[in-house]
């Protein structure tokens, strides 16, 4: 916990106070990385990986709705645009690259899809392009319930510090979760997460 600590009372004094983009797609505000950032991101990462993460986000959601229709909202270009950005690229297949864009693309989450199971469960990887996501890792893990419904346990591992950008993207999660739930259920979405009304 120590080196965490200096690591980030580093950072912290290091930075300007200009905050970056919000981390989950609702909110984004563009931003020019600095090498000092860079250098900075760097040495954070090296710490986890010596010490290993601070915290994770875990999020545990019922749905009513069929196993497979959830895991092609979360997995398909089309479901991803009704919950989290409109702007996607990504193939159904282990080892390709899925690609969200937001504010007209100049705020990108690249992922690695480590793990492709339909109806049961998918793994990325965040390999760029912003920092605070770099290297941590995203699941979605599918349970069948005896009512014909779903339980869906999201995780967002290896958070390098848990201020900053963390108990917000926590929230934002959360909130993207139960959108995904209202919508397969029936329920009205009347905020898309870029900040547009739904029509």
């Amino acid at each position: 916990m120590l080196w965490r600590s200096i690591a980030y009372q580093i950072e912290t004094h290091a930075l300007q106070s200009e905050p970056g983009p919000q981390a989950c797609g609702t909110k984004h505000r563009e931003r020019n990385v600095t090498g000092k950032e860079a250098l900075l991101g760097w040495t954070r990462r090296r710490v986890v990986r010596m010490f290993g993460p601070v915290a994770d986000i875990l999020h545990r959601v019922h749905i009513a709705a069929p196993p497979q229709k959830v895991f092609d909202l979360i997995t398909t270009p089309e479901g991803v645009a009704v919950w989290w950005t409109e702007d996607c690229t990504c193939e159904p297949r282990a080892g390709s690259e899925a690609i969200f864009r937001f504010v007209g693309g100049n705020v990108v989450f690249r992922m690695r899809i480590d793990e492709f199971e339909p109806g049961r469960r998918v793994a990325w990887t965040c390999v760029g392009d912003y920092d605070e996501w770099n290297d941590t890792t995203l699941s979605w893990d599918l349970e069948p319930t005896e009512d014909g419904g779903v339980v869906l346990n999201f995780a967002h591992r290896g958070w390098a510090t848990t201020e900053k950008e963390y108990p917000e993207c926590n929230a934002s999660w959360g909130n993207l979760l139960h959108m995904v739930k209202d919508h397969l259920e029936g329920k009205p979405i009347d905020v898309h997460p870029s900040g547009r009304a739904k029509t």
